[in-house]
């Protein structure tokens, strides 16, 4: 009996080894499975050197409508400090931008959207007592006047680059003034315009493929304007900004197309 309690135990011996050993086989094949994984995944934008010329375009973008798409759910939810929080997400773009005058420009925007929360938050000491809290946090001039030319940003002067002139610009439509705007396309390619102008100013925007096919129109009020579509084949679109109201207005563009040109 002794015999086999020792057989036994070795036989249970062996088995947990082997086990053990089988445990360790298993989890040294997933982790070296993960790893081609995780080199086989990684797309091209995001390898050092191989970096897409629209990916700080669509970035940005991205990054702006998400902020916007934000702030408007928190205005219907009437939440003010949401309001701001959400307005100021934008600042991050504008640290990283080539040009001062599109810097000034996305901040005019988001101080505006800034003094809309305030206004919503009308009496209520609370709500703006956490407004003060969050912009006491952010790099944002709310002293300055809007549609002036100073620094709205106190970091303006650190811009680092990173989006072609042609991708990121800044337009003045004078009243009642149209700017149109060529971009090359490419059916492999999403293509995006996104434009920002101050709200209730009564611009709009539209864009159609070089045959004429219309491929949107955005007039909404709010003054963020965006377009997405997959061009049907390569060639230019014609984009269209107009300023519809008895005032000069500045405009944004950006797009992750060239433009070919504009007038």
């Amino acid at each position: 009996m002794r015999f086999i309690n020792i057989e036994l135990s070795m036989r249970e011996s062996t088995n947990g080894v082997a086990t053990a050993i089988k445990i360790g086989l298993q989890f040294w094949c997933l982790v070296s499975l993960l790893a081609c994984v995780s080199q086989d995944s990684i797309a091209p934008g995001a390898v050092p050197g191989a970096t897409s010329k629209s990916d700080p375009a669509d970035h940005a973008a991205e990054i702006l409508e998400a902020a916007y798409a934000e702030y408007d759910e928190a205005r219907l939810a009437g939440d003010a400090p949401a309001m701001v929080r959400a307005a100021v997400k934008r600042l991050d773009i504008s640290k990283r931008l080539l040009s001062p005058s599109v810097a000034t420009q996305l901040s005019e925007k988001t101080i505006e959207m800034v003094h809309q929360a305030r206004a919503s938050a009308a009496d209520d000491g609370e709500a703006l007592t956490r407004i003060d809290e969050i912009l006491s946090e952010v790099d944002l001039d709310l002293t300055k006047t809007l549609g002036g030319s100073g620094d709205l940003f106190g970091n303006l002067g650190n811009l680092t680059g990173s989006l072609d002139s042609e991708q990121l610009t800044t337009y003045a439509l004078i009243p009642g003034g149209t700017r149109l705007i060529r971009l090359r396309i490419s059916s492999d390619n999403g293509a995006i315009v996104y434009v920002e102008a101050p709200a209730h100013s009564g611009v709009t925007l539209r864009v159609a493929e070089d045959n004429d096919t219309p491929v949107c129109r955005d007039a909404s009020q709010h003054g963020v304007l965006i377009c997405r579509w997959r061009p049907t084949h390569d060639g230019v679109a014609n984009v269209t900004i107009k300023n519809d109201s008895a005032v000069e207005v500045s405009v944004l563009l950006i797009t992750n197309r060239p433009i070919v040109s504009d007038s």
